[in-house]
C-alpha cells in the first residue's frame, strides 16, 4: 500500500513539475501580442491624461462627469494590463508617446466650448481606431489572458464611442421646423 501511496505520490508530482513549464499565463508573449500590450497601454494612459483635462478645461457636466468615466475605466484597464503585462514579463512605457502628447498639448490650450469640441472629437477617433487593436487581438492571439482582456475592452471602448458621439451631436437651438430661412 506504501509503495502504492509513493508511485501516485511520484506520479503527481512530475506531472506538476511538467505542468509548471507550460504555464501559459507566465509565457513569453509572441511579437504581435507584446505590440498589442504596449499600444493597448499607450490608449490607456491618452484616454487617462486628457480625461484629467476636461476637469480644468471644460464647464460642461456632461464631459466632465464623461471624462471622470473615461479616467475610471482606463485606470481600471490600465491596471488589468499591467498584471497581465508583468506575468508575461513585458515592461510598460512609463510616459506618453510625442505623437499622443501631442494630442494632451493641444487639448489643454483649448477651455470651455472649443476644449468640449476637439475632447468629443479626440475620443471618438482615438476609440474607433482602439476598437480595431481590440478587435484584431480577440481574433488573433492565442494568449486567453490577452484575449479576454481585449473582448472586455472592445465592448467598453464601444461604450465610451457611443457616449462620446452623444456629446458631439447637436443640439438643440430652438429654431422652427422647417430648415433654415432662405435670405433674399
Amino acid at each position: 500500500m506504501k509503495k502504492i501511496a509513493s508511485a501516485l505520490c511520484a506520479a503527481s508530482m512530475l506531472a506538476l513539475a511538467a505542468c509548471a513549464g507550460n504555464n501559459p499565463a507566465t509565457a513569453p508573449l509572441s511579437d504581435a501580442d507584446a505590440a498589442f500590450v504596449q499600444k493597448a497601454s499607450a490608449i490607456n494612459e491618452l484616454d487617462i491624461a486628457i480625461g484629467n483635462l476636461a476637469s480644468t478645461n471644460s464647464k460642461n457636466q456632461q464631459v466632465t462627469q464623461f471624462a471622470d468615466t473615461l479616467v475610471r475605466d482606463h485606470t481600471d484597464s490600465q491596471t488589468r494590463l499591467t498584471g497581465i503585462a508583468t506575468s508575461h514579463n513585458v515592461t510598460l512605457a512609463t510616459a506618453l508617446n510625442a505623437d499622443d502628447q501631442k494630442i494632451v498639448d493641444d487639448l489643454s490650450a483649448k477651455k470651455g466650448t472649443a476644449f468640449d469640441r476637439a475632447f468629443a472629437s479626440t475620443v471618438i477617433s482615438g476609440h474607433q481606431d482602439a476598437a480595431n487593436v481590440y478587435s484584431d487581438e480577440v481574433a488573433s492571439t492565442t494568449m486567453e489572458d490577452l484575449k479576454s482582456y481585449a473582448s472586455d475592452m472592445a465592448t467598453d471602448v464601444q461604450t465610451h464611442l457611443t457616449e462620446a458621439h452623444k456629446l458631439s451631436a447637436p443640439k438643440a437651438t430652438g429654431r422652427r421646423r422647417g430648415g433654415h430661412r432662405r435670405h433674399k
